[in-house]
């Protein structure tokens, strides 16, 4: 899913509902109707829905909708834009600014029963840390999607979470492309390829650090001989990825990301399952992404490697970036 905005895309279906024709998907076109909800109540609503209900006369009927798991609310925002992260000129209906539910639930295994990861609208950032997601208790915005029944221009990847806490929710679903394993080609000449995406990452993942422009300049200016690169790579081919690259990378069923990319996963009998993605992914860090916060430009976009939220950082603190080409 590699996608910051494709507001051209998007059709006002004149029956309550918007195709995303670049992701294939039908969104309601009210996005207020459901109003906010616990998570439980919000899925609940939403498999409720049909035509003659929230605006709606296009023939839909109890089941067709669901809540969107974590890529497909992502897939909305544009981060060149805010209040709401939506772009110009969207066809949309009662955006609110606030925060909406996914259906995805937040690590599977440890904290996925009481938390569900939430975009807030206003400007893209994902909420985690201000007890804004938790199932119980937080009332947030209620969104609803349905897939077309055709493909778009852009198939989004699963999230990879796989364990169900409600009907409807994306443990059951498991919407979108299912994660390729194995994903990460180690290619022995310090990168690695990312076979979902094809992209090219820098295998070494605490070489660049720094304020997010030198950050910048340094990987602009990355080259083989550095950073453990014996690519051939020249100055120039890399670059610091933007938002939707870095976020390729999530497989939201792993506990702890910056534990999985950097961890040796071993079988009974001793034998490697898995080697280390990265070298020195570090742990409890904010790796910046080229994307500008456009509610504050004083501030960038970076994804936290504990969780693989989404959050604003200003640009003047000090981070580690991946590079990729």
């Amino acid at each position: 899913m590699l996608r910051i905005d494709a507001s051209p895309s998007r059709m006002d279906n004149g029956n309550g509902t918007v195709t995303d024709n670049l992701t294939g998907l039908v969104w309601l076109q009210d996005a207020g109707c459901l109003g906010s909800e616990l998570w439980s109540d919000g899925l609940a609503s939403v498999s409720q829905l049909a035509s003659g209900a929230c605006g709606l006369n296009d023939g839909s009927a109890v089941g067709d909708w669901r809540m969107p798991n974590l890529v497909e609310l992502e897939s909305l925002i544009d981060a060149s834009a805010a209040s709401p992260a939506l772009s110009a000129n969207h066809p949309f209906a009662n955006v609110g600014g606030g925060v909406y539910w996914s259906s995805t639930s937040y690590y599977g295994g440890v904290a996925g029963s009481s938390k569900a990861w939430a975009i807030r609208m206003s400007d893209g950032r994902y909420m985690n840390d201000v007890n804004a997601n938790i199932k119980a208790s937080s009332m947030n915005a209620v969104w609803a999607v349905k897939d077309s029944g055709s493909a778009g221009g852009v198939q989004l990847q699963a999230t990879g979470f796989y364990v169900p806490y409600a009907e409807g929710d994306d443990g059951g679903v498991q919407a979108g492309v299912p994660l390729i394993f194995p994903r990460f080609i180690d290619r022995g000449d310090g990168t690695i390829t990312d076979t979902m995406t094809g992209l090219v990452w820098l295998k070494q993942g605490d070489c660049v650090r720094g304020q997010w422009s030198d950050a910048l300049d340094s990987v602009n200016a990355l080259a083989s001989g550095q950073c453990g690169l014996t690519d051939g790579s020249t100055a120039g081919q890399w670059r610091m990825p933007n938002r939707a690259e870095l976020l390729s990378l999530a497989d939201r069923a792993q506990t702890n990301m910056a534990q999985y990319f950097d961890y040796t996963y071993v079988n009974k009998d001793g034998t490697i399952f898995q080697a280390p993605i990265f070298t020195n992914y570090i742990e409890t860090e904010h790796y910046w992404t080229s994307t500008t916060d456009a509610s504050d430009t004083r501030e960038a976009w970076t994804v936290y490697s504990c969780d693989f939220g989404v959050y604003d950082v200003p640009k003047t603190a000090v981070g580690y970036t991946l590079a990729v080409r």
